[in-house]
């Protein structure tokens, strides 16, 4: 058994908190440019944009809230399959960003953003915390915290200075990159079974 000091770095713990740091940075990126994407986009000053982005957040809020209120007690899905699954609305929302043209489609890219972080950050929360015993499920609970807001630290270098000075579609560029390898990382470093409820476990 794998005590709290070591718990970051335990083979059954590790995998979740790379997700979750991964999952920051690029919810972080498309995020953080996407006020300014809009603004360039649409041709609009900063306080108009704020006319745009109000409702397009708002709609990726109801997309956070769609995915766990109703697909997800719906669907039954395994936490990894909801880490991998939720890449894909992901990465369509940066994709669909780089050609994004009009606010239709931007309030669209917001919706598959939303969706896929509401079903993704619920399964590598839970699947962390069932990773390890109940005594223990408290500390990765604080380690999944930080590892939400770790990626945070960078984003503005991955994310307004990529934009501002290299390119304006290389930061959804770099997040559909990232997403590609998070979904593939979910589906093979994840074993099976970790990370799952196990009924017989229950009392253990």
């Amino acid at each position: 058994d794998v005590g709290a000091r070591g718990l970051w770095h335990s083979e059954r713990v590790l995998p979740f908190i790379i997700f979750a740091v991964l999952m920051s940075l690029v919810t972080g990126v498309l995020t953080q440019v996407f006020v300014f994407a809009v603004m360039d986009k649409l041709g609009v000053s900063g306080r108009e944009a704020a006319q745009y982005t109000g409702p397009a957040f708002t709609v990726g809020a109801v997309a956070v809230l769609l995915a766990q209120l109703v697909l997800i007690p719906r669907l039954h899905l395994k936490n990894k399959t909801l880490m991998w699954v939720g890449c894909i609305p992901l990465l369509a929302g940066a994709l669909l960003m780089i050609v994004a043209a009009d606010f239709g489609t931007l309030i669209m890219v917001q919706f598959l953003i939303g969706l896929g972080q509401g079903l993704a950050r619920p399964g590598f929360s839970s699947g962390a915390s069932l990773a390890v015993s109940p005594q223990l499920q408290g500390n990765v609970a604080g380690l999944i915290i930080s590892a939400n807001g770790a990626g945070y630290i960078v984003t503005p270098f991955f994310g307004l200075f990529v934009y501002e000075y290299v390119g304006h579609t290389i930061p959804f560029f770099i997040a559909s990159g990232l997403l590609v390898f998070m979904g593939l990382f979910a589906y093979f470093a994840l074993r099976d079974g970790v990370g799952e409820f196990n009924p017989d476990e229950e009392d253990v």
